[in-house]
Parts: C-alpha cells; structure tokens; sequence
C-alpha cells in the first residue's frame, strides 16, 4: 500500500506518515530511494505491538475508580 493508503488505514496524516518513516517508527519497504510501500500485515502488527491493556497505562485505573465514586456519590 502506498503512504496515502496507510494513512487511510490507520486514520492518520500522510505527513505523520513519513514523520514515522523517517523516524524509523514504522515499518516500510523500501523500494527505491524514493519509493516506498507498506505491507498490510505488518502494520496490523505494529499497531498490535503498540497497543497496551488498561492495567499498564500509569494512572488510568485510579482516574477510573474516581469517576465510578463520583459517578455512585451523585446517583
């Protein structure tokens, strides 16, 4: 897929998309110099590999727990 088409699968700018790819944040194939595709699969992975449960994100659960008390102080 081209960069256009990565960034309407993954609902971001195209310009985001080759920050990434310069940044060697995402992963590309690189065809020429200045040609490069993505792969369906591999994108699909790296958005697994960046994705993290509620548990793990510092903070979130306790922001959680206070909106449920509020949420049961006001009913």
């Amino acid at each position: 897929m081209t960069v256009v088409d990565a960034a309407e699968f993954l609902r971001l700018d195209a310009g985001t998309i080759y920050h990434f790819v310069s940044a060697k944040k995402i992963p590309v194939i690189k065809i020429s110099a200045r040609c490069i595709r993505f792969s369906r699969a591999a994108l699909l992975q790296w958005i697994e590999s960046l994705t993290q449960s509620p548990e793990t994100i510092p903070g979130l659960m306790n922001s959680i727990d206070i909106r449920r008390k509020r949420a049961k102080e006001f009913l």
